[in-house]
């Protein structure tokens, strides 16, 4: 009987040892490409363009061409929209949102620059002097300060021009 309690507290000695040595060799994982609230969102060539995808809408324009359109969707009355637009250089934006529903409540809450000042709250229309260099993000919410229906589907029509002013 001896015998075997030695066996049993030998064999989980050395199952003990065994699991430590394991988790000092495995690999740590990389959180860094985690999004944190508030930061902007990591992408690739494979991130779609111009397409929602969770909350985020990355504005990319085709080579040579000032317009895009790209698609989105509001859920319920607390969505809450974010195209990422990137900016190299000072231009005029202009952007047009056309909800699928005429009855649909929608709207650009707000503007947050790169140096993260913000602007806002606008209509359906916008028309905004883009100044600074780096990463512009424009926030798409239903307006709960109005009727209407405040999910669906819609698009949003963007454009940019030289700044006349430079």
């Amino acid at each position: 009987m001896k015998f075997v309690f030695i066996l049993v507290i030998a064999g989980l000695v050395a199952c003990n040892n065994n699991a430590g040595t394991e988790s000092e060799t495995d690999p740590v994982p990389d959180t860094s490409a985690i999004d944190a609230p508030g930061t902007p969102v990591i992408t690739t060539e494979s991130t779609p363009v111009n397409t929602q995808v969770d909350s985020v809408i990355r504005f990319k324009f085709d080579r040579d061409s000032s317009t895009l359109t790209a698609k989105g969707t509001l859920r319920s009355p607390k969505d809450r929209i974010i195209g990422y637009l990137s900016a190299d250089r000072e231009v005029d934006m202009t952007a047009i949102l056309e909800p699928s529903d005429k009855k649909m409540n929608i709207r650009f809450s707000q503007i947050i620059m790169p140096d993260g000042k913000t602007d806002g709250p606008f209509g359906q229309k916008l028309q905004y002097k883009i100044n600074q260099e780096g990463t512009y993000q424009i926030i798409i919410t239903p307006n709960n300060m109005a009727d209407g229906v405040t999910n669906g589907d819609f698009t949003i029509r963007l454009a940019v021009t030289p700044n006349p002013h430079k």
